[in-house]
């Protein structure tokens, strides 16, 4: 069985493929040095959380792919509203040399403006109870 043929598998078979089957399928793959394959598998899954993703970002360190791992990983960070982690792990990277992708300065910019997103709701929920002016400085 070529792995490229999962997805029909599993839409021709009685069970239904959960994520612990795609996953199965995809560390294989990890496992073997198919990076591709493993990527067209993650892009195909109907369903992810975060063992998927987990999986892969591995997969890419594994594979020597650093930047590509860390660059998932800020993206998770932002997917999940975890603004400050995917700050601070785009920190980490700049600290130990790695130069950004374009990719991640975007990501990053996404992370900002969730932040001050946060920060001002924050502010302006305080101001309304409180009925003070607020000023603020956002540290890091």
């Amino acid at each position: 069985m070529l792995v490229t043929e999962a997805p029909r598998m599993f839409d021709e078979s009685e069970h239904e493929a959960d994520v612990i089957c795609w996953n199965a399928i995809i560390v294989g793959c990890l496992k073997c040095g198919d990076l591709d394959s493993a990527i067209g598998l993650f892009e195909s899954m109907p369903d992810k959380n975060s063992g998927p993703w987990n999986v892969m970002i591995s997969g890419y360190a594994k594979t020597g792919k650093i930047e590509i791992a860390q660059d998932a990983m800020i993206d998770g960070y932002i997917t999940g509203s975890y603004f400050k982690e995917a700050l601070r792990s785009f920190h980490e990277m700049q600290m130990n040399g790695v130069r950004p992708r374009k990719y991640v300065l975007s990501s990053v910019l996404a992370a900002c403006a969730g932040l001050l997103i946060k920060v001002n709701g924050f502010m302006l929920m305080l101001k309304r109870i409180l009925r003070v002016s607020t000023r603020f400085q956002v540290h890091l």
